[in-house]
């Protein structure tokens, strides 16, 4: 992101230039998606195989391996008279370093799984993280997103090489309700929506190809047992193949989507640089204002409790405690902590209107009494919630 002078032209020029094939990147980038046994690996290295000679590439293939499957593919590439480089990593900054040194060679990589690149890049960032926890939070997707974005999508679609990965699916499920014919009470149910590939929801659609793989199987009058792999194109920003399946899929199947793109000699892209400061204004890329304004918010909350109820009881910091519990759904002010500034300064006016309902209980039986209110076990003050 640019941070200096403007590259827009005054208004009596145009930023638009005319379009031309030049102007297009032929890089290929595919995913492929499917359960465990769908053939995501083979058909990879299969159309792998079908771009390096289509694009006649010399070097070797490059394969980020973390799946132990690259002694299964390097035989058939072998087969075909070609080289491949392996490394076996599932950590992001590796990754990283991989696509930039297939970069420099304008080759061909293949990462078999990405799904557990991202896998290690929550768990990376939950062990960095000063609260420990096993699994992400509610305010921990915004964070682990953008860095996923930023340091894998990005890279991927603007690396100037083919790639192509593989990701496991999962089953998306949805909730509802329904009424129980027997008790004629209404229960809460569950239900498979569809399947999406695992980790960050949109990384399927980032690369212009994505094919999702499942493993089929038909029993025959004989009694035998028919099995083949079945593929469907899922995205194809050509529009030649999109929506089509093709069973046990090879290169030819996909041939005519991929190589579409040979028809555009490579070029760079027309683009026009702003400057943010423009629309955000002076020091917006310093990440102390954030930190500043969850500061100030928290202050705020503190100093809205401690007027309240300023004592420092036992029964006091119960109030206090049951006050968080009720308006952030914790009593853990580290967890508080960590929420972004926005979500804390729109609890504010709740948490003033939780603690009026206490004064109003006092008012009503005395401030001793009211706080006898809360339940000794729980420290639950039996307040009603503001909603």
């Amino acid at each position: 992101m640019s941070t200096g002078t403007s590259q827009i032209p005054k208004i009596t020029d145009s930023i638009f230039k005319d379009v031309s094939d030049s102007m297009i990147r032929p890089w290929l980038k595919c995913a492929l998606d499917g359960f465990p046994g769908s053939g995501k690996s083979h058909t990879a290295i299969l159309i792998a195989i079908g771009i390096y000679k289509a694009w006649k590439h010399q070097g070797p293939i490059y394969v980020f391996d973390n799946e132990k499957a690259a002694k299964f593919l390097v035989p058939m590439m072998a087969k075909e008279g070609i080289k491949t480089r392996v490394v076996e990593g599932d950590q992001l900054d590796v990754l990283q370093a991989a696509i930039k040194e297939v970069e420099r060679d304008g080759g061909l990589l293949l990462i078999d799984s990405l799904t557990k690149v991202y896998d290690r890049t929550v768990k990376d960032y939950l062990a960095t993280s000063r609260t420990v926890r096993k699994q992400l939070e509610i305010q921990d997707r915004p964070i682990i997103n953008e860095a996923w974005r930023t340091n894998f999508e990005d890279v991927f679609i603007n690396a100037n090489c083919h790639i192509i990965f593989t990701g496991r699916a999962t089953v998306e499920w949805g909730n509802g309700s329904e009424v129980d014919e027997h008790s004629g009470k209404t229960k809460r149910t569950f239900f498979a929506k569809g399947v999406k590939m695992m980790g960050q929801k949109d990384t399927m659609y980032a690369p212009d190809f994505a094919i999702y793989m499942e493993r089929q199987e038909r029993l025959l009058e004989s009694g035998k047992k028919k099995t083949w792999r079945e593929a469907t194109i899922l995205k194809d920003r050509a529009n030649l193949l999109d929506g089509k399946t093709f069973n046990n899929p090879t290169y030819k199947d996909f041939s005519k989507m991929f190589e579409f793109l040979l028809t555009k000699p490579p070029g760079l892209a027309w683009a026009v640089e702003g400057n943010p400061t423009d629309i955000f204004g002076e020091n917006s890329d310093d990440t102390s204002a954030f930190f500043k304004r969850r500061d100030i918010a928290l202050e705020e909350l503190d100093g809205v409790l401690s007027e309240a109820l300023p004592g420092q009881t036992a029964k006091e910091k119960k109030a206090r405690s049951a006050c968080l519990q009720a308006i952030f759904d914790t009593y853990s002010k580290t967890k508080i902590q960590g929420m972004r500034p926005d979500v804390i300064e729109e609890a504010l006016p709740r948490v003033r209107q939780w603690l009026q309902e206490l004064a109003d209980s006092e008012n009503r039986t005395g401030f001793k009494e009211s706080i006898e209110l809360l339940k000794a076990d729980t420290g639950e003050l039996l307040v009603p919630k503001v909603s």
